[in-house]
């Protein structure tokens, strides 16, 4: 779930709502890829979301995923510079930055040869459907 009341910039956040089922999530902390998801459902907006335990996140957007972490973490020394030389086809939003940072935002746009990289960067146990 994405909470929006209190947030100030929504772009990455409203990209919530291109998800389809069948897209593949990239999740990461700092500069780690830590796991991988599965969209079940379109991203759907709530004008209030439904509670999570005792949690109230208010409006926002949401979809289902099938969630798998990775154990190691993928670090991003293992793929950043590849996904630099895509970066520059890509448009404006791309997860890596010039520098070959992880750029910290929400939902980024990747695509199918970027996770290409990062598969084929590290050795780890992926699930079947990515």
């Amino acid at each position: 779930m994405c909470s929006s009341e209190d947030a100030d910039n929504l772009t990455f956040r409203k990209t919530v709502e291109e998800i389809e089922p069948g897209d593949i999530i990239l999740h990461y902390v700092t500069q780690n890829v830590v796991a991988v998801s599965l969209a079940k459902s379109h991203g759907v907006h709530y004008t209030r979301l439904p509670l999570l335990g005792d949690q109230d996140y208010k409006a926002g957007w949401r979809v289902e995923v099938e969630y798998f972490v990775f154990y190691p973490v993928i670090p991003k020394e293992k793929f950043a510079n590849s996904l630099v030389e895509l970066r520059e086809n890509a448009g404006i939003g791309f997860p890596i930055d010039k520098n070959g940072d992880i750029c910290q935002g929400y939902l980024y746009r990747f695509n199918q040869e970027g996770l290409s990289v990062v598969k084929e960067s590290f050795e780890t146990v992926w699930p079947a459907w990515a």
